[in-house]
C-alpha cells in the first residue's frame, strides 16, 4: 500500500494503477446495475449484490485514501509510524525496545493471519471451476463470480479468457481488501503501544520527582530554549526585514525555507516536552499550584465545616468573624 500511497511511482506505475482502477470499479458497476434491472430470483440477487457491494466498497475506500494519500501519508510516515515518536515518550530504552517489540509483533502477527486466511480463501475460490471441470467434467461455466457478461461465456476459449479475467479481479479485490483492513489493524495496534508508553511512564512517576533539583533543573533548561527561541525570533524578523518583496521569486522561497526553519514548536503534551519560553513554562507551574490548591482546598473543607459544626466554640468564633469585619 506504501508504494500505491507514493507520489514518485513514474508515469508507467501510474498508469497501470489507473488502468486497473478503472478496469475494476467499471467492472462492479455494471454487474450491479444489471443486478438490479435483470430481475433474478431473491437468492441469485442477494448472492450478487453481497459479492458486488463488498467489492465496491473496498474499491470506494482505497479510491478515497488515494484523494487523501498526502495526507495519509504524512500520518503514517511523521505521527503513528515513527519510532522516534514512541521512544521519545520513554525513559528508558530499553522499555522502549520492548514495547516496540510487542507492537511489531502483535501487528506482524495479525496482518500475517488476516493475509493467510484471506488469500487461501480467494485461491480455494478460484480453484472451484478447473476442479469441477477436471474431476466433475463440467468444463462448460468457467465463472468465478457470480456474474454477467453481454456474450456467450459457456464456450471453452471465451470462458477460459473470463476465468483469468476473473481470477485478477479476484486477487485485486483481496489487494483491496487486505489493504482497507491491515491500514486500520496497524493504526489500532499502534494506538495500543502508545498507551501502553503512557501506562509505563505513569508508573515510573516516584514520589519528590517535583523536588527543587528537578525544577531548577527544568528551569535551567526552559532558560536554554528561552535563549533559543529569542535567537529564532529575531532571525525571523531579520529574514521578514530584508527586503523580500523586490527580489526574485527564487530570493523568496528561500527566504521562505529559512522562516520555516527558524521556527520551532511551542507547547507541552503529556509526555514529551518541548522547548517553550519562560512564559509559558510559569504558567504551567502556576496553573499546576493552582490545581493542587484547589484539590487540597476541596479535601480539607468538608472535614474543616464538620469540625466547627460539632464545636460550640468554633462556631461561635466564626459566626462573629464577619460582624466584627463590618465593624
Amino acid at each position: 500500500m506504501w508504494a500505491m500511497l507514493s507520489s514518485k511511482r513514474g508515469l508507467v506505475g501510474m498508469l497501470v494503477d489507473l488502468m486497473a482502477r478503472s478496469l475494476f470499479l467499471g467492472h462492479v458497476t455494471y454487474q450491479i446495475v444489471d443486478t438490479l434491472h435483470a430481475g433474478y430470483p431473491f437468492s441469485l440477487l442477494t448472492e450478487k449484490l453481497a459479492v458486488n457491494l463488498t467489492m465496491l466498497e473496498s474499491a470506494i475506500k482505497m479510491a478515497y485514501y488515494h484523494y487523501k494519500w498526502r495526507s495519509l501519508r504524512a500520518l503514517t510516515r511523521g505521527i503513528l509510524f515513527s519510532r522516534c515518536f514512541l521512544k521519545d515518550l520513554l525513559v528508558g530504552g530499553v522499555m522502549a525496545r520492548d514495547v516496540l517489540a510487542k507492537g511489531s509483533t502483535a501487528a506482524n502477527r495479525a496482518v500475517g493471519w488476516f493475509l493467510g486466511i484471506l488469500f487461501f480463501t480467494v485461491m480455494v475460490w478460484n480453484s472451484v471451476p478447473p476442479v469441477r471441470c477436471s474431476w466433475m467434467g463440467s468444463c462448460l461455466d468457467w465463472r468465478i463470480l457470480p456474474t454477467h457478461y453481454p456474450f456467450d461465456v459457456d464456450s471453452l476459449p471465451a470462458g477460459v479468457l473470463v476465468y483469468l479475467y476473473e481470477f485478477g479481479l479476484m486477487v485485486y479485490c483481496a489487494h483491496l481488501l487486505a489493504n482497507v483492513n491491515c491500514l486500520f489493524a496497524a493504526f489500532a495496534i499502534c494506538l495500543s503501544a502508545q498507551f501502553d508508553v503512557l501506562t509505563a511512564n505513569l508508573t515510573r512517576l516516584r514520589p519528590g520527582y517535583a523536588a527543587p533539583r528537578t525544577m531548577e533543573t527544568l528551569l535551567r533548561s526552559c532558560l536554554e530554549d528561552h535563549q533559543t527561541l529569542l535567537k529564532s525570533e529575531s532571525v525571523r524578523w531579520a529574514l521578514y526585514s530584508c527586503g523580500w518583496p523586490v527580489e526574485s521569486v527564487w530570493f523568496k522561497k528561500c527566504i521562505l525555507v529559512a522562516m520555516v526553519r527558524a521556527s520551532k514548536a511551542e507547547g507541552l503534551t503529556a509526555g514529551k516536552f518541548y522547548t517553550i519560553n519562560l512564559v509559558a513554562f510559569a504558567q504551567v507551574i502556576l496553573f499546576i499550584y493552582l490545581i493542587s490548591f484547589k484539590s487540597i482546598i476541596k479535601d480539607i473543607n468538608p472535614l474543616f465545616d464538620g469540625l466547627v459544626s460539632r464545636n460550640v466554640y468554633l462556631k461561635k468564633f466564626f459566626e462573629e468573624i464577619p460582624s466584627s469585619q463590618n465593624t
